[in-house]
């Protein structure tokens, strides 16, 4: 951070883990802005019980003290909002968002799901967003909600809001998987094969045979002169736990095209036969 400083850096954005919390090893960081989407079941094999990690994310927003700049955001959507909103300075200003709850600053209107794109209509104080993106799911949506909030609290105009969350997932993609080669040309391999392997996967049902094949046994791609580790099978391993949870999501399988017989899919064993 100090050499982003250094350079000329104005603002960042960091994911502050429970865990890094609980060492401290944010204590000396003021932020500006403490956003809270969600209490999950993460790291308890450090935190050891839910109640330890719900102390070391509180620390987070026991740190929100000045009303002049500090700010919370919250999801109220989750149950346990209430808890780390009391933890702050009660006159510092909280900026909530949800999809269920209306009654709040920043909701969600309508969304759409489909294979390759989530759809938003997001009420704001400001005025209503349309917002596009290649990243999938319900759980997707709350991170749109939260940077939309980042974005009105900063006073970021509407449109530069839309813009920063549409690009956001391109440019990530582009900056850090798709490495340039001196011929100015970029290697489409890396990131695309862990989303088609994801999509296959997510396609299974009890019963299916998912098949990834056309790479072979090595661990790793070939990126310009580097090699960097890439396994089809930690990729499948990745993405079974996201399969129920993209199921619930509504999206809808029938829109892979290669579910039909067209596109090769056969039986086999009474379960079907899907690749990639």
């Amino acid at each position: 951070m100090a050499k982003m400083v250094h350079n000329g850096t104005e603002a960042m954005i960091m994911e502050a883990f429970s865990y890094e919390l609980a060492l401290g090893r944010s204590d000396q960081v003021d932020f500006d802005i403490a956003v809270f989407t969600n209490l999950m079941r993460d790291h308890l094999d450090f935190h050891g019980i839910k109640e330890g990690y719900k102390d070391a994310k509180a620390k987070l927003f026991a740190g929100m003290v000045d009303p002049t700049c500090h700010h919370m955001i919250m999801n109220i959507d989750d149950p346990n909002a209430t808890l780390f909103i009391a933890q702050g300075n009660p006159d510092a200003p909280i900026v909530t968002f949800a999809m269920e709850n209306k009654n709040v600053a920043i909701h969600l209107l309508k969304f759409q799901l489909s294979l390759f794109e989530t759809q938003v209509l997001v009420n704001t104080p400001q005025g209503i967003l349309e917002i596009s993106s290649s990243l999938l799911g319900r759980h997707n949506i709350y991170k749109f909600l939260a940077a939309v909030a980042i974005g009105i609290t900063v006073g970021a105009p509407l449109e530069d809001i839309v813009k920063g969350i549409e690009e956001d997932y391109l440019k990530y993609r582009e900056n850090n998987y798709y490495p340039p080669f001196p011929n100015d040309h970029r290697l489409f391999l890396y990131d695309i094969r862990r989303v088609d392997v994801g999509y296959v996967v997510a396609m299974g049902e009890e019963g299916d045979m998912v098949v990834v094949a056309g790479k072979g046994h090595e661990a790793y791609n070939i990126e310009g002169d580097k090699n960097e580790f890439f396994d089809d099978r930690e990729a499948c391993r990745e993405a079974l736990p996201y399969v129920d949870e993209l199921h619930q999501a509504g999206i809808d399988i029938s829109e892979f095209p290669w579910q039909n017989d067209q596109y090769g899919g056969s039986n086999l064993n009474g379960g079907r036969y899907n690749s990639t």
